[in-house]
């Protein structure tokens, strides 16, 4: 970091020519590195658009306060209270981009991040290689009438890339203060880019200048950026990324008063299913012992001298209907301070909807003290959006990141991504979420949609390709493309849908940096032999963007089949009215042991140690049943049951 003071002749000098426009080079730096001199291989890019943005359309600041009067002492936003857009009560612009994504170990949920994108979320037009300015985080006018002696300190925290590409050391996060009487913008902090990942950095900066101790004091943020294209069509380097926590300008302030007393969420809520961010309901409502986390989390922070009583609780609102919401509470707890605090607790179904073709959750989780002492309470509260349609996914719906293989080869390339159907079902459609380029450059990248069968986890014999080539769809504001496939394919268990380039570029499909776990079931090829997504080293652990859309089954029963029949066990008759029958192979030596009901909600309502083969089921009341079979070498299965009168 570099830190200058108010004056610094170089430091005013540098910044005006990064603000002179005439002094931008029109001539844009190209990477000399041809496709045909490089093996074809998997790769991440940065974003190209903020497409979260794009069709909101970010307005550029027209310094206007929303009152004609100005802001009061003290100032405090850590970015929990909005999202999207900066909160227009604070300040005065919409450039940056609020978010729980880009951020990595932020000092609360929600941080700005600062980006090459213009008002309509594309790269903005004076964009070059040399250096340009981008986005801006402008105060609206604040009341600073005040002496020398008050200690009044701006202070905030930032962050250089976090899951975004880092910026080169020839970028800059820049700050300036207004001074009122001169009506000048004067810069008074400013650090270069980084060429590694570095935690979020506490910034304290003392303003006891008269020349802005006046009513109408604003500042402000800016990020100069540098544009690095790439020859790889779809593919362009963005190493600009900043993101900026928990800004507070007060009075009365010492130099290490880093933050506000408070306690608050630091991690935002996720799926709470152990596969899927999402999945199909018909086959949850199959699969939720084996889907369903056995525990709820929270991630929060005592941002307080004194250790606090913290009460906690979880809430679960099924969306567009008239149910009640379910509460979990956990009661209070004494936590010491200045600690992160991480509580998990068990968790049985909370997804008990009577639809019966989809339904959408919103799970939110409280943490809250005596009003005394919390008086900052958005971050308090973390929030997620729990959905069953008719489609699985990997991903949360937000890009940081996006996927493509490039280089010599990548004409033939193929890409496959891994799934399981509970029970048979019916592939019609794959959505896919494409970054739009600059110039839409992935025009005139070309592929076939591809299905594939399952050959001990990895991708097996073809099942379908498209027998026309297609193009990326762009769609704003992380909108999936569907694309529809000739005919609906039938698959069960494992499967794998994916893709064959017919010709070379980057396709550029979003990549979810935020949830891992799709990583291992993606595997690319590319000289007939298919690899582990990642065993190149060029991919971080995330989710690719992609996902298989299933048939609706909007009032059809769902299907019951037998336990897997390589496990030798039959449960019948099902449905079942007095006693279920079990069997097994006669050569399988390894026994049952155990039985265990469960209802629709996840709750436990029959156990059988050690059955015989006949088990009487005349005290289960008439319903849907998941029935767990244990056995002695540990092996377990699951199957639906019905029990009727």
């Amino acid at each position: 970091m570099r830190i200058n003071r108010l004056y610094n002749p170089l430091l005013a000098g540098i910044l005006h020519l990064l603000r002179n426009k005439s002094c931008y080079s029109l001539i844009i730096a190209i990477l000399i590195l041809s496709s045909g001199y490089l093996r074809a291989q998997e790769k991440l890019q940065a974003l190209t658009q903020n497409t979260q943005l794009q069709t909101q359309g970010k307005q550029t600041a027209k310094l206007k306060s929303i009152s004609a009067q100005s802001l009061q002492l003290p100032i405090i936003d850590d970015f929990s209270s909005t999202s999207m857009f900066p909160d227009s009560k604070i300040w005065a612009d919409r450039n940056v981009f609020i978010n729980n994504s880009f951020a990595v170990n932020p000092k609360t949920i929600g941080v700005a991040t600062f980006d090459v994108f213009d008002s309509k979320g594309k790269i903005y037009d004076i964009a070059t290689g040399i250096g340009f300015g981008a986005d801006t985080l402008t105060s609206n006018p604040i009341n600073l009438n005040y002496n020398k002696e008050s200690n009044i300190r701006l202070s905030f925290y930032y962050q250089p890339g976090g899951l975004g590409d880092i910026p080169d050391e020839k970028d800059s996060l820049t700050l300036q203060f207004y001074a009122p009487v001169s009506r000048k913008w004067l810069p008074v902090w400013i650090t270069p880019g980084y060429d590694t990942l570095l935690s979020f950095t506490y910034k304290s900066i003392l303003i006891n200048d008269t020349a802005f101790l006046h009513d109408g004091f604003r500042f402000r943020f800016i990020n100069y950026a540098s544009l690095t294209p790439s020859d790889i069509a779809g593919k362009t380097s963005i190493p600009d990324v900043w993101n900026l926590d928990y800004v507070k300008l007060d009075k009365n302030r010492a130099e290490n008063d880093s933050v506000y007393e408070d306690i608050a969420m630091i991690k935002p809520l996720s799926s709470l299913l152990k596969t899927y961010n999402a999945m199909p309901w018909s086959h949850y409502l199959f699969a939720f012992i084996q889907e369903i986390k056995p525990k709820v989390e929270m991630t929060y922070k005592i941002y307080n001298p004194q250790g606090l009583t913290v009460d906690r609780k979880f809430t679960f609102k099924e969306l567009n209907t008239n149910y009640p919401t379910d509460t979990l509470n956990m009661g209070g707890e004494i936590n010491d301070p200045w600690q992160n605090i991480y509580k998990d607790y068990d968790l049985t179904n909370p997804f008990t909807s009577r639809n019966k073709d989809s339904a959408i959750y919103e799970v939110r989780s409280f943490i809250s003290i005596e009003d005394t002492i919390n008086k900052y309470k958005y971050n308090d509260t973390a929030k997620f959006t729990q959905v069953f349609t008719n489609y699985f996914a990997y991903d949360d719906g937000n890009a940081e990141s996006g996927y493509g293989i490039s280089g010599q080869g990548a004409e033939n390339a193929k890409a496959a991504y891994r799934f399981y159907s509970y029970f048979p079902d019916t592939l019609r459609s794959i959505a896919i979420f494409f970054n739009p380029s600059q110039n839409n450059a992935t025009d005139t990248i070309y592929f076939r949609l591809a299905v594939w069968s399952n050959n001990n986890g990895k991708p097996g014999e073809l099942i379908y390709r498209d027998t026309w080539e297609r193009t990326p769809i762009i769609k704003p504001r992380n909108e999936f493309a569907y694309y529809a496939l000739d005919s609906g394919i039938r698959v069960n268990e494992t499967f794998f849908i994916g893709w064959e380039q017919s010709s070379e570029g980057f396709l550029n499909i979003g990549y979810d940096l935020n949830s891992s776990n799709g990583q291992r079931f993606l595997f690319y090829n590319i000289n007939g032999t298919w690899e582990q997504s990642g065993s190149s080293g060029n991919v971080r652990p995330g989710s690719l963007m992609f996902r298989p859309i299933m048939r609706t089954r909007k009032s059809s029963p769902v299907p019951v089949p037998v336990v897997q029949e390589k496990q030798g066990i039959r449960i019948f008759p099902n449905p079942a009215i007095e006693d279920l029958t079990i069997t097994k192979d006669a050569e399988d030596n390894d026994r049952i042991i155990r039985l265990t009901f469960y209802n629709v909600t996840g709750r436990v309502v029959k156990t059988v140690e050690m059955p015989a083969q006949t088990i009487p089921i005349t005290d289960l009341k008439p319903g849907l049943y998941i029935l767990k079979v244990q056995t002695q070498k540990g092996n377990t299965q699951t199957v639906k049951l019905l029990k009727e009168m």
